[in-house]
């Protein structure tokens, strides 16, 4: 396969040679290269190679980088303006063909400020990576999308070297995904509590809860999300790829992550979409309030909505979720030409809880683009609370822990400004001994800490039964 594979791309390579050496290029540039790939082409991560892979299954949309030909990492209040302003003046000399947009990933912290220490002490607070390597999978098929950086339009070798440095990377990609990967095992029984972590057990997290309603009984917020974070022993280490694949066949509807970078090990499964702007078009979704769904009950979804509108927990749901869509909209508004959402929320079915989801869309003005719709964005109602901004705040003097990219942002972006991006959920760091979980629940004047503590527990089931 690889040698078939490297002979498309060779022919590939040398056609966009050709093109850049009859163009009048300034020294120092990069270049961009795409071809198809066979269908039965593998598409999942391995452990073996660093990697950021995207997969949402139900679009059958697929993107697995492989390898750092060049990042962008910033923090603080201008983060998201860095980025921007790196991010363009690259594409300013980058050669790509028409059909092959360079595409970078993009992840980002919960905080701006979040000095990313502890278990996130590898990461940046926020990064934009271009990998070496692309493979993506779309309704119209695979492709392995190729980058490079060249100094000068003459120079030959240097391309031949970057071209030859992307065979070893595939050769090895190929070779490892033949190889058998490790078996995915149980955990073992006991949970590992951290001394320094006050949200790690029950009574710390209904002490927080019991704090956060009283903030809002006093009137100063409508909603706070608070969250909590918890270790889990492992029996042995667990596969990256098996797990991003169990996750991808059990949360279709979700985005699942998979990210290995300097040793850091991330999964999630995100049912949140933060944004997606293809060609002006914009779309948000409005993810809050949860239902419980137990082991007995069948694929049925529960007669909640509209039906049961005597039921004070349905009122409690929609109070809670609408904090969150009429926020998203107000914020939108300003950005967009015309913005649509119905008037009452659909509901999302996931392997083991229903959410509350309402749709929102829009034609972004031509002024804006995919970063500003980020920064009007986070943080929503969903992830701090309502007033967000305030909310936020209160949450980082209160938690008693910094939570790094966690219900931060990933996705990725290209060089025409069209990118997607979820909010990172249902997450778990892992490394040889452990798995640390994170999860989060909204709460508002009638949250029951006690229902509110079964959520979080239901949240991080997501990952702890596909362990």
């Amino acid at each position: 396969m690889i040698n078939t594979l490297m002979h498309r791309v060779e022919e590939s390579l040398e056609q966009a040679l050709q093109q850049v050496l009859d163009t009048d290029f300034p020294a120092g540039y990069y270049l961009t290269i795409e071809t198809r790939l066979d269908n039965h082409f593998p598409v999942l991560p391995v452990e073996e190679l660093e990697h950021f892979f995207i997969n949402k299954p139900d679009d059958q949309t697929c993107l697995l980088g492989l390898g750092e030909m060049m990042s962008i990492r910033a923090s603080g209040a201008q983060r998201l303006e860095s980025l921007k302003k790196q991010f363009k003046q690259l594409l300013e000399n980058w050669y790509y063909p028409a059909a092959s947009a360079p595409l970078a990933f993009i992840a980002f912290a919960f905080d701006e400020n979040d000095p990313m220490s502890g278990d996130w002490q590898n990461l940046p607070n926020a990064l934009l990576q271009f990998p070496r390597i692309l493979i993506k999978t779309t309704p119209a098929g695979k492709f392995l999308q190729c980058n490079m950086t060249i100094h000068s339009a003459g120079q030959e070798k240097r391309l031949k070297d970057e071209f030859k440095s992307i065979k070893t990377l595939l050769s090895q990609y190929l070779s490892y995904q033949s190889a058998t990967q490790a078996k995915v095992v149980p955990l073992k029984a006991e949970h590992n509590t951290s001394a320094n972590n006050k949200n790690n057990n029950k009574q710390a997290w209904q002490k927080l809860s019991q704090e956060a309603l009283d903030e809002i009984q006093k009137g100063h917020f409508d909603k706070l999300v608070t969250s909590r974070q918890q270790w889990v022993t492992l029996a042995q280490k667990v596969s990256l790829a098996k797990l991003a694949e169990k996750l991808s066949r059990y949360y279709p509807a979700c985005t699942v992550l998979s990210f290995l970078s300097k040793g850091t090990r991330l999964v999630c499964a995100s049912p949140e979409r933060l944004i997606q702007l293809q060609n002006s078009v914009i779309k948000s979704e409005a993810i809050g309030g949860t239902i419980l769904k137990s082991p007995q009950q069948d694929d049925n979804p529960p007669h909640l909505l509209p039906t049961d509108q005597d039921n004070p927990e349905y009122h409690k749901l929609l109070k809670e979720h609408r904090f969150i869509a009429q926020d998203i909209y107000q914020r939108l508004d300003p950005l967009c030409h015309s913005l649509k959402m119905p008037c009452s929320p659909y509901l999302m079915k996931l392997h083991n809880m229903y959410h509350l989801e309402t749709p929102i869309e829009g034609v972004l003005q031509e002024q804006y683009d995919v970063f500003d719709i980020i920064k009007a964005l986070h943080p929503t109602p969903a992830i701090a609370g309502f007033p967000a901004l305030q909310a936020q705040q209160w949450l980082l003097a209160h938690e008693g822990y910094q939570r790094g990219w966690y219900s931060g942002a990933f996705g990725w972006l290209d060089a025409r400004m069209n990118g997607e991006l979820s909010v990172m959920l249902r997450c778990a760091l892992l490394n040889s001994e452990q798995a640390h979980l994170y999860a989060g629940a909204g709460l508002i004047r009638e949250s029951d800490p006690d229902i509110e503590w079964q959520e979080t527990e239901l949240k991080m089931q997501t990952i702890l039964e596909m362990l």
